[in-house]
């Protein structure tokens, strides 16, 4: 799922290379208004996102990336955080290597937008070294939250590091040096700040309601982040607060370390590796996770459908699997996909009749809906056969 980071950040970060002052601005190349690590950082987002999308060959051509997205698998391979490959084989370079990728043309172009514009300003405050810290300090921060906290299954993007040199450059304009503040002279440190709060509170209910896929905690742990360098860089941290900022961003990077293995939401943990690996086309190991979850937070409709279908693909307890199917079915009569499921597993036990029936009333919803019917099609075209390769579909 991916982090997309504040549009309207973009007033910030545009002071003019020329600064009105009794003293004359400090000799500084970035007060020339050249942005190396920000373009550099841009430059390298973009090229990533080429190569993400040259990775689809063919279906390239349908231009789906502009705003549906790069599939999962495509951004998993090239080191998206997946916390199915974290979690389960501990590659914690992803934490690095996320940064970089972005889920669609339009992911990517907002959290660009946004990284120039405060990216522009912390480089001219701070200068290149300090501004490529802050951005991967609080990257960093918020891939480790975000893990802690399970946003989902897999995270991309730069947002988190946008988020941290946002909070740093709020810092950094009301309380840095003089230097740095005469820097940022057009920048208004309130109405960014005010900005930022508004940004993680509507991404906090966005999330929530699962509007969009944001990793909200993959923003906050960026801002936690970009506050305490802030106040690091603008030389406030020998007072007691600077401390306690710094005490609180350290205690909480080591919280996401020791709580990594999810103990801090257990049945959301389960739930996204179950899902992870069924994206994966992992059935088996999905089946176990999925089943985990369950447990451990109570069935749903949803979920009962994921593991009914799970179970299917992986051919695993096929009785079971269809009363997981019957149940899903009766919360939600009309729903395609509970139909798909409860007519594929009918189908896999060798009830050919009543699976046709249910992938015809599937197939029959969906494409009142507008939808992709490819799966139900392969599925009823398929049903009644004596064997069925594991692995089929992406539906359900």
């Amino acid at each position: 799922m991916p982090r997309f980071s504040p549009r309207a950040m973009g007033a910030a970060g545009q002071a003019g290379s020329r600064v009105e002052t009794a003293a004359p601005p400090p000799a500084r190349r970035s007060q020339s208004g050249w942005r190396s690590v920000t373009a550099a950082l841009v430059g390298v987002c973009c090229v990533m996102f080429g190569l993400s999308v040259g990775q689809l060959g063919a279906a390239a051509a349908e231009f789906g990336w502009l705003w549906t997205g790069v599939p999962a698998q495509v951004l998993v391979d090239l080191g998206g955080l997946s916390v199915v490959e974290v979690w389960e084989r501990a590659q914690w370079w992803r934490c690095a290597t996320t940064v970089v990728l972005h889920g669609s043309a339009v992911h990517l172009g907002l959290n660009m937008l946004a990284l120039w514009s405060v990216g522009g300003a912390v480089e001219r405050a701070v200068g290149a070294v300090a501004c490529c810290v802050v951005f991967g300090v609080s990257a960093l921060a918020g891939c480790l939250v975000s893990l802690a906290w399970v946003d989902g299954w897999l995270v991309v993007g730069a947002s988190g590091g946008v988020f941290g040199l946002a909070g740093a450059l709020v810092v950094l304009r009301a309380w840095g040096t003089t230097e740095q503040r005469v820097a940022l002279d057009r920048v208004d440190a309130r109405a960014l700040a005010r900005w930022l709060a508004l940004w993680l509170v509507a991404g906090g209910v966005l999330a929530s309601l699962e509007v969009l896929p944001l990793a909200q905690g993959g923003h906050v742990g960026g801002v936690a982040a970009g506050l305490a360098l802030g106040t690091l860089l603008g030389g406030r941290a020998r007072g007691g607060a600077g401390l306690a900022l710094v005490l609180a961003v350290v205690l909480g990077l080591t919280a996401s370390f020791v709580w990594r293995d999810g103990a801090l939401r257990p049945a959301a943990r389960a739930l996204a590796l179950g899902y992870g690996e069924l994206a994966l086309d992992r059935p088996e190991r999905a089946t176990r996770h999925l089943a985990l979850a369950r447990e451990l937070g109570g069935s749903s409709a949803g979920l009962d459908n994921d593991l009914a279908y799970a179970l299917a693909l992986s051919h695993q307890r096929l009785d079971w699997a269809a009363e997981l199917a019957d149940s899903a079915l009766a919360a939600e009569p009309s729903n395609s996909d509970f139909l798909d499921t409860a007519g594929w597993v009918a189908c896999l036990r060798g009830e050919t009749e009543t699976g046709l029936e249910l992938l015809a009333r599937a197939h029959e919803s969906l494409a009142l809906e507008g939808g992709d019917v490819s799966t139900i099609v392969s599925h009823s075209e398929r049903c009644g056969l004596a064997e069925f390769p594991d692995g089929d579909g992406a539906g359900g």
